[in-house]
């Protein structure tokens, strides 16, 4: 997602706290209805982000309704609509596991040469190396916002 994308996204969210803000399902064809600053096609691309965002998904799997930018309901969700939300969602969950993973892997074969991790499995490994992995980043962050 480019710099110009993010920051629409997230002015459209301060523009529309009731929909956008809130990740509710949005009624289809909304980016016309969208007044502002923005370039039409970084609106689109920004809520081609925002509908395909974990939150965005599960609330219109739960909700299974449409939502004006006011936030009022506009109508339900058909169901082969839920079915493809349902299948996005695996889908972004499986790549998410399989990122985490491979973030994780160095740091569980280092695990692996110290004797008290040589027997554990991967699955058992997995929890450990992630909150090392998940410390690094934290320290890294802090690092760069004394610098």
């Amino acid at each position: 997602m480019t710099k110009i994308v993010a920051r629409t996204l997230h002015e459209l969210r301060q523009a529309y706290p009731e929909s956008i803000g809130r990740n509710l399902p949005l009624v289809i064809g909304v980016h016309k209805q969208i007044q502002g600053p923005w370039d039409p096609l970084v609106i689109s691309r920004a809520l081609g982000v925002h509908t395909r965002t974990i939150s965005y998904l599960q609330n219109a799997i739960r909700k299974k309704t449409r939502y004006h930018l006011d936030g009022t309901p506009a109508g339900p969700i058909a169901e082969e609509e839920l079915a493809r939300f349902h299948e996005l969602l695996g889908s972004i969950a499986s790549e998410a596991r399989e990122h985490n993973r491979k973030m994780v892997e160095p740091i569980i074969r280092k695990m692996r040469k110290k004797k008290k991790y040589a027997e554990l499995s991967d699955e058992e490994l997995f929890p450990i190396a992630w909150r090392k992995y998940r410390s690094r980043l934290e320290r890294q962050r802090a690092a760069k916002e004394k610098a």
